[in-house]
């Protein structure tokens, strides 16, 4: 399931709460992008001027990171926090098999 909605809306927290209502697995593009940054310091530094502007990271940068993540997780029913977020990631996540079976979007 793909939990989509601005900043703030509450994506995380419906993610958390599902997940553990039905022994799903919650996926959340933030951390996974956070946690990277912290390991990988200049990958980072570069991430964290896109994220101060208002923006997000560059498709090309994250693309495989994340997908690092879902490989990591993926069984079970999935719920993705943030990701995919645009019609390019939704392209390379159904040519890597990903599918998504509910949209639930926050406002």
């Amino acid at each position: 399931m793909l939990v989509a909605g601005l900043p703030g809306s509450g994506k995380s927290t419906v993610c958390r709460l599902l997940a553990d209502r039905i022994a799903g697995t919650w996926l959340s593009a933030s951390s996974v992008l956070q946690d990277h940054a912290v390991r990988h310091p200049d990958v980072g530094a570069a991430w964290r001027r896109h994220w101060a502007a208002g923006q997000n990271a560059p498709d090309s940068e994250v693309r495989v990171v994340l997908w690092d993540g879902f490989d990591r997780v993926r069984r079970g029913f999935v719920f993705l926090d943030g990701y995919p977020r645009n019609g390019a990631q939704v392209r390379d996540f159904a040519r890597r098999g990903g599918v998504v079976t509910a949209c639930l979007l926050l406002h």
